[in-house]
């Protein structure tokens, strides 16, 4: 079965010809590349709105969850205070302000509230979400280099060999591979070696 489709052209002052309107099985395409960048860019806010209402309801949760363990282990505020320490990038001090914030019944308002700071941050953690993924792709990914893996690293370069398979060998990201070896004062590329 064939797709239908109308144009509608109109020629400028240069004398190009523009796409005004495109209508393929009745979906209308943008008219401009700005109405087109305007119409990504409310996709792209939408999805973080979106995706901040779920995460701002994940927090929620689970910080219930931690309130209900702490009381059901009859925890108070006051011992975890003189703890001063961070739980998987949440301190102390937040968790006790929690367990006050939920014995007045407004947790939820609380979290919600805090949601918008730097809290929702320490809650997410991206940094450490970012390192496992390294890791779990890079075994060696942020472990300090050795001198027997430099000089690997000074071999395969110096053969000529490509970006990934000096990676899939030291098993390092490929950035990481390119900032050793610029530490390590090895030639960089210049075009006549490419390495992909």
């Amino acid at each position: 079965m064939r797709r239908t489709s109308k144009k509608k052209l109109q020629e400028s002052a240069s004398g190009d010809c523009q796409i005004l309107q495109i209508e393929a099985e009745g979906t209308p395409i943008p008219q401009t590349k700005e109405s087109l960048k305007a119409q990504i860019i409310e996709i792209i806010d939408s999805g973080r709105r979106s995706a901040l209402e779920v995460v701002s309801e994940m927090m929620c949760i689970t910080f219930e969850e931690i309130i209900e363990l702490l009381r059901a282990n009859e925890v108070n505020g006051e011992e975890l205070l003189k703890e001063k320490i961070f739980l998987s990038n949440v301190s102390t001090y937040s968790l006790s302000a929690m367990l006050s914030e939920s014995r007045n019944g407004s947790l939820r308002d609380y979290l919600i509230g805090k949601s918008k700071s730097s809290f929702m941050m320490s809650f997410l953690d991206i940094r450490t979400l970012s390192k496992e993924a390294l890791q779990s792709e890079y075994k060696k990914a942020f472990e300090k280099w050795t001198l027997e893996e430099e000089m690997i690293l000074t071999g395969m370069y110096n053969e000529g060999k490509s970006w990934k398979e000096i990676s899939e060998h030291l098993q390092r990201n490929i950035n990481a591979i390119k900032i050793r070896v610029e530490k390590l004062g090895l030639a960089v590329d210049t075009g006549a070696k490419k390495r992909y």
